[in-house]
Parts: structure tokens; sequence; C-alpha cells
């Protein structure tokens, strides 16, 4: 069994460790800060020193560095055999050093695969099928969901610049929204079936979330009331 800590050494600031097989550490140490790291064979450190600077490393046998410099900079690096870099040091502006200007699908199947897919100038899809799977989306400048069907599965969405979903549908499930820059929300599902978060800004899909014993239904909409 993997053992979960959770941290908040300020009023936003966060920490979250997993000392599992594929451990996790998603720590926050400012206002928007992100900290995630999975030490383990292929291990996974994300960290967001500013506003949406993002740095995602893996040091495995194919390693991978994303780093976010700036409010919408953005550097990939793969130190392995055919290493990639991606650059972008604005909010439009692309330099692609593998496939094309703005596109990108990077698909390794192997025991813990990975698909990289950048649909748009900034959103990116990071996917890896395995035993504990990770999913990474930002359809939107500053929007991110990490998903993670596993038994201990998570799901992170950021639609704005400081709002936070982190949601893990488990044993012990975790939910903690952050619709502001200083609101907390931290839910523990066990009873719930369903759940609803609602966002008077936006107007995306539904998102269906479907388990053996615990159904969960994220809704974004952009009427003004909250869905039914």
């Amino acid at each position: 069994m993997s053992s979960l800590s959770l941290f908040r050494s300020s009023n936003i600031s966060l920490l979250l460790f997993r000392p599992s097989n594929i451990s996790l550490s998603l720590f926050r140490p400012s206002n928007i800060s992100l900290l995630l790291f999975r030490p383990s064979n292929i291990s996974l450190l994300l960290f967001r020193p500013l506003n949406i600077s993002l740095l995602l490393f893996r040091p495995s046998n194919i390693s991978l560095s994303l780093f976010r410099p700036s409010n919408i900079s953005l550097l990939l690096f793969r130190p392995s055999n055919i290493s990639l870099s991606l650059f972008r040091p604005s909010n439009i502006s692309l330099s692609l050093f593998r496939s094309s200007n703005i596109t990108l699908s990077l698909f390794r199947s192997s025991n813990i695969s990975l698909s990289l897919f950048r649909s748009s100038n900034i959103s990116l899809s990071l996917f890896r099928p395995s035993n504990i799977s990770l999913s990474l989306f930002r359809p939107s400048n500053i929007s991110l969901l990490l998903f993670r069907p596993s038994n201990i599965s998570l799901s992170l969405f950021r639609p704005l610049n400081i709002s936070l979903s982190l949601f893990r549908p488990s044993n012990i499930s975790l939910s903690l929204f952050r619709p502001s820059n200083i609101s907390l929300s931290l839910f523990r599902l066990s009873n719930i079936s369903q759940i609803y978060h609602h966002f008077h800004y936006l107007d995306l899909q539904t998102y269906h979330f479907y388990y053996s014993d615990l159904q969960i239904c994220t809704r974004l909409t952009g009427s003004g009331k909250v869905p039914d």
C-alpha cells in the first residue's frame, strides 16, 4: 500500500507525497508555483516557479524535461537517444526542433509508454498508459488537466491562471479545487457518487469518469446556475 501525506505550510502551499513504487510529491511553495516529483524508475518532476512557468523532468532511460521560465515560454528537452528541444519564449512564437512548427506527437509503446501531443499553440497532452498511467492536458493558455487512472489516480485541472482542481478517485480519494488566488477547497470523497465543478467563466464539455464503485462527473458550463 502507498501512504499519503498532504501538507500546507501556508495559505496556498501544498505538499502531497506518496512513498510507493511510483511515489508522488506535489509541492506548491508560492501562490501558484507547483512541484510534482516522482522518484521512481521513471520519475517525474514538475515545477512551476512563476505564474505559469512549468518544469517537467523525468530522469529515466528516456528522460523528459519540460521547462517554462516565463508566462508562456516552453522548453521541452529529452536527453535520450533522440533528444528533443521545444522552446516558446512568447505567447505565439514557437520553435520546435522535431516534427513541425506547432504540432508534436511523441509515442513510446513500452512498459511505461509516453504520448505527448500539442494540437494547438499551447495545448499539451501527455499520456502514459501503464500501471500508473499519466494524462496531462492543457486545452488553453494555462488550463491543466492531469489524470492518472490507477489504483490511486490523479486528476489535476487548472482552467485559469491560478485555479486548481486536484482529484484522486481511489479508496481514499482527494479533490482539491482552487478557483481563485487564495481560495482553497479540499474534499474527501467516499460515499459521494457524483460531483459537479461549476465555472461561470468557462463553457467546456462534460468530463465523465466511471469507476467500479464511484462515479464522478465534472461539468464545466458557462450558464449562471449549477447543472442538474
